[in-house]
């Protein structure tokens, strides 16, 4: 499996095709008649409430979401490639968010169905 880091903003338009985890107000089924890609949520506190998400608490539910989406990615979506939106969280993000990221995603390379992960981050911007 391939993981890659972009610190700059988010280009949809180049991920035609792909799973998009991005910061949305509850689930996303996809992105509109016109997108050729399938969007999952991500919390939307992660975009609009940065001190929130610099906390213990946020840490662990945003970990709790991601074990969700894998879970449901290996049980029925089946993406194997996926971007992950992380650019308009707080800056600069906590590194736990990127660790978190790469750990569930390692955990789960032995059942061979992700093969790319590009994850959109403020770290280096």
């Amino acid at each position: 499996m391939k993981m890659i880091m972009k610190a700059q903003p988010f280009e949809p338009a180049r991920y035609d095709g792909w799973h998009i985890l991005t910061p949305a107000n509850g689930p996303v089924e996809d992105a509109g008649e016109d997108a050729h890609s399938v969007m999952a949520a991500l919390p939307l506190w992660l975009a609009s409430d940065h001190e929130f998400a610099r906390t213990p608490e946020a840490l662990k539910e945003f970990k709790r979401h991601l074990a969700e989406f894998v879970r449901r990615n290996k049980a029925t979506i089946r993406a194997r490639r996926i971007v992950i939106n992380l650019y308009d969280a707080p800056r600069p993000l906590p590194f736990d968010y990127v660790k978190a990221i790469q750990q569930a995603f390692v955990k789960s390379a032995p059942d061979r169905i992700v093969d790319h992960v590009v994850i959109y981050t403020n770290l280096l911007a």
